[in-house]
This record gives structure tokens, sequence and C-alpha cells, in this order.
């Protein structure tokens, strides 16, 4: 059985790192919707354009997938903009269909990565999204789905 994973990133070189280390893993990018798992239908925008903006980027995420792992890799700029993607997708696919769920940061001279990190969990819980407790920066938990 495949296991579906989501993660969030805060742009479009963010995706091109993750697929150079799924490409390391023998997860390929999908790049045809026609061979896509159609798991992440949902996730594909039907009309364009996009909130009538012919400007404006179709929000659709890079997929990776190999016989036992389906990755959509979406790109997110700003802590509450992350957040607000993931409860927009958790709207169209139940949290529980997931194996897991993540985000990867950027680094920011601002502040410090725990200090993001710190941010990043205060908007989810501002939220009301269900954080795992001790979670740790760059740790995974062992929830269902991990974190």
């Amino acid at each position: 059985m495949k296991q579906y994973h989501y993660l969030i990133v805060e742009g479009q070189h963010d995706i091109a790192f993750v697929a150079r280390l799924l490409k390391a893993l023998n997860i390929r990018q999908v790049t045809k919707k026609s061979v896509l798992d159609q798991f992440w239908d949902v996730l594909i925008p039907k009309n364009f354009p996009v909130q009538d903006d012919l400007l404006k980027r179709v929000p659709v995420p890079a997929f990776f997938e190999n016989d036992t792992h389906s990755i959509a890799v979406h790109s997110a700029r700003g802590i509450t903009r992350l957040t607000e993607t993931l409860g927009e997708t958790l709207s169209l696919i139940s949290q529980e269909r997931f194996a897991s769920h993540g985000f990867l940061l950027d680094a920011d001279q601002e502040q410090s990565p725990d200090e993001r990190f710190e941010a990043l969990i205060t908007e989810l819980k501002a939220n009301n999204f269900t954080v795992p407790a001790g979670l740790r920066l760059g740790e995974v938990s062992g929830s269902k789905p991990a974190f």
C-alpha cells in the first residue's frame, strides 16, 4: 500500500532542493497528470485563470513518486501562508489519509532556526492544528500522521 506525504516549503528553490534529495532515494518527479496517483486529483486546480487573474501562478504542488511513496510538495511564502496552505489541503484530504506532513523553512537572517520553528508552531496552534507534544526543530514525531 502506497504512503502519502505532504510537504510545504517556502519557494520554488526549496522544491528543487527537495527534488534532489528525493531523486537520491529513487523517488522521481511526476510531470504528467495522466500518470499521477489519483489521490492527488483534488489538489490540481480545475479552472484557469486562478481567481480570474491571468498573471497569478497556478497553485499546484510538485509531485514525486516511487512504488511505495507518493509526495506532494507545495510552495507557500511566509509562516502564515504555510499554515493556510496546510489548512486548504486538509479541507480537501483528510489528515488521517497521510502518512506524514511537514514543513521545510528557509534560513532567515532576522530569526534563528529555533525562532522560526517556534513561530510556525505558534501559528499552527493559533489556527487550531494539533501539534505533537514535545516536537523539536528537525525531529519527526511518532504520531499518525508523522509531523
